[in-house]
């Protein structure tokens, strides 16, 4: 189902910095774009929440490394 799983950036503060959900055909891309416009170089973290389809749990993952340069 659409819209099951959700992207979400920090930066190295924690502050959310971006935040995408699935698309119709069930992908998520990411392409360095913060809620205001390109990210600047240097560490983020994301993290993907979703939705088990049977029960409905929110299952979230542990928080992955991204290094952006530019």
């Amino acid at each position: 189902n659409p819209g099951n799983i959700h992207l979400k950036v920090f930066n190295s503060w924690g502050q959310k910095v971006s935040e995408l959900t699935e698309t119709a055909d069930g992908s998520i891309s990411w392409s360095g774009m913060g809620n205001y416009g390109p990210l600047a170089a240097g560490v983020y973290f994301y993290q993907l929440i979703f939705y088990d389809s049977v029960t409905g749990e929110r299952i979230e993952s542990d928080f992955q490394k991204v290094v952006i340069l530019n």
